[in-house]
């Protein structure tokens, strides 16, 4: 839940020098982060009780993880046509919404092996998110890193 509060933070900041393709998307898991979170906390937590079973509560977490990873779908397919678009933003979209998928699949299924591919994708989303991060901070020093910027698309 706190990195979801950052990442709201972040987001705000970014849409307020101009970034709303990257500040929408980080006040959007903002609220993924902090609504997953928010199942957690032993205030709210109970209220799943009302819930007939686990079987209900996994239901409810895939349809709440369908529905996230059809919005991520959406953001990588934009995220190909936006002005400053890149083949690594590209990258973690896409890797963030197979994530999601498949830890919505596992959520109905119970099936182990889902959950353990949806954590390798996990982790390779988090590869190009560290490699966009270092990207932004060495390009701030004028050392410019790949990050496969998309030719704007002409007709």
């Amino acid at each position: 839940m706190f990195g979801g509060l950052a990442q709201y933070v972040a987001g705000f900041i970014d849409l307020y020098f101009g970034g709303t393709f990257s500040g929408t998307i980080l006040v959007s898991y903002g609220a993924f982060w902090t609504g997953s979170g928010m199942f957690m906390l032993p205030t709210v937590y109970p209220t799943l009780s009302s819930l007939d079973d686990e079987r209900d509560l996994g239901r409810a977490n895939a349809v709440y993880n369908f529905l996230w990873a059809a919005y991520t779908l959406m953001l990588a397919v934009i995220s190909v046509k936006v002005k400053n678009g890149t083949f690594v933003l590209t990258w973690n979209l896409w890797w963030v919404f197979m994530t999601l998928l498949f830890t919505a699949i596992y959520n109905i299924t119970d099936i182990v092996p889902i959950l353990r591919v949806s954590g390798v994708f996990a982790y390779l989303a988090a590869l190009g998110a560290f490699y966009s991060g270092i990207a932004i901070v060495m390009e701030e020093q004028g050392v410019q890193m790949w990050v496969g910027a998309f030719r704007p698309y002409s007709n």
